[in-house]
């Protein structure tokens, strides 16, 4: 399975790659919608889109996962967060959402 890995702290995008790659995904990651979007453009292999809710730039994730499933309907999608507030509203109808910290 093919996952883009979009995370814009460093500390977690390294632990959640080498969580994912040790379980056998390929993995290619972004820090930002924009460059994630690129992403999607130009791979038609990735299955998954795993993103962060709340990333600089203006984009969200919610967003960046709306926009990713108009380009490929059949992208699956699973968001995750570690903040609550306006963006905890996705609780799960549109998408998945996984809590940060993650839990074995």
């Amino acid at each position: 399975m093919r996952v883009l890995l979009v995370e814009d702290d460093a500390t977690v995008l390294a632990l959640t790659l080498d969580v994912l790659t040790g379980l056998g995904y390929r993995v290619t990651t972004a820090t930002n919608a924009t460059d994630a979007l690129a992403a999607l453009n130009a791979d038609p292999e990735l299955d998954l889109l795993f993103t962060d809710v709340v990333m600089p730039g203006g984009v969200s994730g919610l967003s960046l996962a709306r926009t990713a499933r108009e380009l490929r309907p059949s992208l699956r999608v699973l968001l995750t967060s570690g903040f609550m507030g306006e963006d905890r509203a996705v609780d799960g109808r549109e998408f998945p959402l996984l809590d940060k910290p993650y839990e074995a």
